[in-house]
């Protein structure tokens, strides 16, 4: 990223981690009316676009839609009335003026989308680490769901809001089966590519709420033995990979 200049930009927005030194260094350099935001809801990415951000405003960028591609066909699919969600601080000031009333762009705060990915993605791990295999899922969801309450109240806890309300693995599976009725795709296929290639940002999520846990006092164990799961899954299905191109 040497040689660009995004002081005269109106907007910053990194699909990469802002804790890699070159997005950084981008950012730093970006003139103070230059809008910073992420695409992320990994705590301790937020808190490094923040702590960058300083005085300027910032957001989080959060993709509402699935999208996933055969060949030379991409079909995208857009489950609720938002395409994406802009969370920021303060208001929605920083959606109405790149957006302005547009209603696939949703506003909210930091602190919901942090809590939404604490809801959501200890689900995925755990559907991850059983391989995706959602006619067997009843064990994942469980597990899942214990490790999504310990995440919540970890998120709820370091953004000094009230805690989230438990999540139901019930309820989660009847969502997935929806899911895999509605999307115009194979929905295993599309978690096993997308959230496949994203290991290394869920581990850095599992991490993140551990170290929010026992920041707090909070137990922990769920997610200790999810994150513990997930390793022991990937470091396997390396292996497999490995062998079958040997």
């Amino acid at each position: 990223m040497s040689g660009v200049d995004a002081d005269d930009w109106d907007i910053v927005v990194s699909t990469v981690p802002v804790t890699e030194p070159e997005v950084t260094d981008l950012l730093r350099a970006a003139g103070p009316d230059v809008v910073l935001a992420a695409v992320s809801q990994v705590p301790s990415e937020v808190e490094a676009l923040r702590e960058v951000a300083g005085d300027r405003r910032w957001a989080v960028i959060t993709p509402e839609v699935m999208a996933r591609t055969c060949g030379s066909v991409t079909r995208w699919w857009q489950p609720g009335a938002a395409r994406f969600t802009v969370a920021e601080p303060l208001g929605g000031e920083i959606a109405q003026t790149l957006f302005g009333g547009e209603r696939w762009a949703a506003r909210g705060s930091v602190s919901s989308s942090l809590l939404s990915a604490a809801a959501a993605m200890p689900i995925v791990a755990a559907l991850q680490a059983a391989d995706f295999d959602f006619g067997n899922s009843r064990r994942a969801l469980r597990s899942g769901a214990a490790a999504a309450d310990e995440a919540g109240r970890a998120v709820a806890a370091a953004a000094g809001v009230d805690e989230p309300r438990s999540v139901n693995p019930v309820i989660m599976g009847v969502m997935l089966r929806a899911l895999r009725v509605l999307a115009p795709f194979d929905v295993a296929e599309y978690f096993r590519e997308h959230f496949g290639s994203h290991t290394r940002q869920t581990m850095t999520m599992l991490d993140d709420w551990i170290a929010l846990a026992r920041a707090h006092d909070l137990p922990a164990e769920a997610l200790v033995t999810l994150r513990t799961d997930l390793s022991h899954a990937t470091a396997m299905s390396s292996q497999r990979t490995n062998s079958a191109e040997s």
